[in-house]
């Protein structure tokens, strides 16, 4: 009900928004939809409980979970920028440096994150742990959330091609979002920040986009390697 109720919610958002807008506006029907039926649920309590859980910080008992939570993907990143590096390939253009503007981007990013964790982890996530265990869920959570992006992706001009390797890209990374999850003792926040880590490292001078420094195949690669080694944890867990 959750899954169809996002999709229900941003089909007319994408009907109707201006084509020229850099951030669709659906990406707010996540955190609507969870509270929708948060609300349905347990009424103004359940709604309070969800929004509640967005700076759950002290959930995360263990402080070494801020690593992966703020480093890994823009550490990805990197990663890809030296296999083009080292590997000969061209980039798209050269990196600059934006690092003044890191925080005012985190910042922003953060805020757009709750947009989206609030329903992803905070509401779909749990029920989705208990019926299927983590993996599964987080394979779930991988298609469903990249099949959400596509019309965005369509309406910004990208190819075919282009999408396919995005999706491969996208969709691994709901393992690291289900391991960080259930690491921290089931923090919404812990998967907020990682969330606006993935956004930063989109816009950092290390893009793994069409027209950035790097070509979306070799990001993509890199990313499915290293959910691909977090795979076997979720499967124990």
């Amino acid at each position: 009900m959750f899954f169809a109720l996002v999709f229900a919610l941003s089909i007319p958002i994408w009907l109707l928004e201006p084509e020229e807008w850099p951030i669709t506006a659906a990406v707010g029907t996540p955190l609507l939809a969870g509270l929708l039926l948060a609300y349905r649920e347990n009424g103004s309590d359940g709604v309070r409980r969800l929004l509640g859980r967005v700076f759950d910080w002290r959930r995360i008992r263990n402080r070494i979970w801020y690593l992966p939570a703020l480093l890994l993907m823009p550490g990805l990143s990197l990663v890809s920028y030296a296999v083009m590096r080292l590997g000969g390939l061209p980039l798209r253009a050269e990196p600059s440096n934006l690092l003044l503007a890191v925080p005012a981007f985190f910042a922003l990013f953060f805020v757009l994150a709750i947009g989206e964790e609030v329903g992803w982890t905070g509401y779909a996530t749990d029920p989705l742990l208990e019926r299927w265990g983590p993996l599964t869920t987080a394979l779930i959570l991988g298609l469903v959330t990249s099949l959400w992006h596509i019309e965005p992706l369509i309406r910004m001009g990208r190819t075919p091609e282009w999408i396919a390797w995005w999706m491969l890209w996208s969709a691994p990374q709901r393992l690291f979002f289900v391991w960080l999850y259930t690491g921290t003792g089931r923090s919404l926040f812990a998967a907020i920040l990682l969330h606006a880590s993935v956004n930063l490292s989109v816009s950092s001078p290390f893009l793994p986009r069409h027209g950035g420094v790097l070509d979306i195949a070799v990001p993509a690669l890199v990313t499915a390697t290293a959910a691909a080694l977090v795979a076997p944890r979720l499967r124990s867990g």
